[in-house]
């Protein structure tokens, strides 16, 4: 769906996208491996085993930049936008809802596609949300 509108091109071009869950360990979630050595070498036997790509779009927390160390030992490129990713994709979250409104910041590309595409914009799914949200940054990446 359509959540940049004009802005869209240079926001987000066009791209195949192959998507790695990250594996989560906060707010009240618990990854079955638990200990963050493990669940770092799952996620990168996760991004080694979704094959060849341009660039890898990095946003996992504490793992990130040590995924990101390991793509560049490896030859290959990678971004860590952090949780301003999520918006790329028009996934809102509580962190950007300041933004959203045009009379706090006017001419904000964030507030006017928000404003504009609304219907096209989600939160983030329940199965996607850990049960203790308010732990991790009062909750500013899921409400």
């Amino acid at each position: 769906a359509d959540v940049w509108g004009e802005a869209g091109a240079r926001v987000f071009p066009r791209a195949s996208l192959k998507l790695v869950k990250a594996p989560m360990n906060v707010g009240g979630a618990r990854d079955a491996r638990r200990d963050w050595r493990a669940s770092l070498a799952a996620l990168i036997a996760d991004v080694d085993a979704a094959g060849e790509f341009d660039v890898a779009l990095i946003a996992c927390g504490g793992l990130g930049m040590l995924l990101a160390a390991h793509l560049r030992m490896t030859n290959r490129s990678s971004v860590y936008v952090g949780g301003w990713l999520q918006v790329w994709f028009g996934i809102m979250g509580s962190r950007w809802d300041e933004q959203t409104g045009e009379a706090k910041k006017p001419g904000h590309p964030l507030a006017k596609a928000y404003a504009e595409h609304r219907q096209n914009w989600t939160r983030p799914l329940p199965e996607d949300t850990p049960t203790a949200t308010s732990l991790v940054e009062e909750s500013a990446y899921w409400r």
